[in-house]
This record gives C-alpha cells, structure tokens and sequence, in this order.
C-alpha cells in the first residue's frame, strides 16, 4: 500500500472535489503522497484570505487592506469587526460520523459564520469572474453541504433550516471588483448531498487500497488549470481506465489491445475537446 501501508482517514471538500473530477489524481497527492507545485495564484489566496481574518478579527484596519479586498469593504460584504464574534471567523471543525466508513474524518476551514444573518461564507479569489458557480452549482457543492452541516451542528440555538451559504468572489486580475453566488441549503439539499458525499468517501477508501495503475484516471481533467502536474507520473504508471474513455479503449469493448501510451491517448483525446479553466479560484 502506498505511503508505507498507511490508512487513507483523512477527508476534506477540495479531496471530494478532486476525487469526483479525477480519481487518479486525488490518490497521487493525497495516497502517493506526491506535492503539487506552488501556483502564486495559489499563494496570493493565501495571503488576502489571511488579510481578510485579520481585518473581520479588529487585527487589520482598512487601509491596510490590499486594494483588490476594498470593494468587500465598501459594499458591506466583509463584515464590520464589530458585528463578528472572534470564534465564527476561520471555524476550523474535524468530524466523523455514523454514516461514513470507520476510521473516516472530515476536516475542513469556515471563514466565516454569521448568525444574525443565518448564513455561512467562504470568501474565495479568481482571476475571472466565469469561474464563479452558480447558485444551483453551489447547492450541491460539497463544500456547501459540509460546511453547512457544520455550521448547523455547532450553532444550534443561532443557525435554523433553511441556511443561506455564500461564495463570495475577489478578483484578483484588473480593476477591484466583487461578486457573490447564493444558495439556500434546505433539508432536502442538504440530506440529498450527504448521501452523495457518503456513497463518494466509501469510494474513496475503495480507491485508497488500489495500487496507482488500477485507479481510474479522467482524460477530460488532463488540462484543468493550465495542465494536471502528474501528467508524465500517468504516461510512466500506464492508462488505466479513463471514466467515460474506458470502454472505448477496454479490451473488452473492443477485443483489441488498449493504447498504452498515455501521451497518444492524450492526443486522440485532444479533437473536440473544450478548452478547460486555466486558473481555478481559490
């Protein structure tokens, strides 16, 4: 088993998320333990994320925020220090329930969770406003359905069905500019999503046990943000299966030997393929 024979236990959104897009690339970092390069897309979300904890925790004032946050400020959309309690800001939360397979947590960040308004909020920054998701995008987000279960669970007496989740979008390129997607997390969301994330993570344990080359990799995620790093690790490793792609080149479906070169089968792919996202917000 990978990683010195460790158990994969670990969950979190963004491994649902990359596991449900491309399960070969999900085992590479989070089973192979291999890192993915630094983006500064990637480090500057960091940064204005930390920024905007400072400033709603009365760390940071106003002019000291970077230029691209203003408009968050002006619109209300960064609440006042004043009207935000210390622990609803950054609410890091581990949980493990009945439902999920044993041994299996779930780990994730809340930016922030504010009651009077009955809505939890994950800010997030992009290069261009066409990345944001929209409202039915987001109620079946895994990131809104966890965070919200959350949410509900720790504020009892402050949070009521139904919750209203946000994605608020800073853009980073051009002229400051803000944008917001709103759901409504009912039940019935919101009972419909946590089976779906149940029956993914029981998935995922499946796919943690696998050796790399029997995990199905999707060809379509190949170029997903201006190219999946572990693109040559998959030519060294072999094909695999590829999600929709695998019948097409299964020795089964065509009693003939599959491609084994994972950059030709790339480039069959490559006709009529759209042309993915080149940066991904964060």
């Amino acid at each position: 088993m990978a990683m010195g024979g460790k158990r994969w236990t670990k969950s979190s959104a963004s491994q649902i998320t990359t596991f449900r897009r491309c399960r070969r690339k999900w085992h590479w970092v989070y089973i192979e333990g291999l890192v993915s390069p630094s983006h500064p897309a990637a480090q500057l979300g960091t940064e204005l994320h930390a920024q905007m904890e400072e400033y709603m925790l009365g760390k940071r004032r106003v002019g000291q925020l970077d230029a691209r946050l203003q408009p968050g400020v002006d619109f209300g959309i960064l609440p006042d220090p004043i009207d935000v309690e210390d622990e609803d800001v950054e609410r890091r939360f581990s949980y493990s329930d009945s439902s999920l397979p044993g041994g299996v947590e779930i780990r994730g960040v809340i930016d922030l969770v504010e009651r009077k308004r009955n809505r939890v909020t994950d800010y997030k920054t992009t290069s261009n406003f066409r990345y944001q998701k929209s409202p039915e995008e987001l109620v079946g987000d895994p990131q809104a359905i966890l965070y919200t279960r959350e949410g509900l669970a720790s504020y009892q007496k402050h949070l009521s069905l139904p919750v209203d989740f946000r994605h608020v979008y800073f853009l980073t390129r051009g002229a400051p500019a803000v944008r917001e997607t709103n759901a409504t997390m009912t039940f019935e969301a919101l009972d419909k999503g946590w089976k779906g994330i149940v029956a993914t993570t029981k998935e995922m344990v499946k796919a943690s046990r696998l050796p790399i080359a029997e995990v199905d990799a999707n060809l379509d995620a190949c170029g997903d943000y201006g190219g999946c790093p572990f693109r040559s690790n998959c030519a060294a490793t072999g094909i695999g299966s590829f999600g929709p792609l695998s019948r097409m080149f299964s020795t089964t479906a065509t009693k003939e030997k599959p491609m084994a070169n994972f950059a030709e089968l790339l480039k069959a792919r490559k006709a009529g393929q759209t042309n993915p996202p080149s940066a991904p917000p964060l």
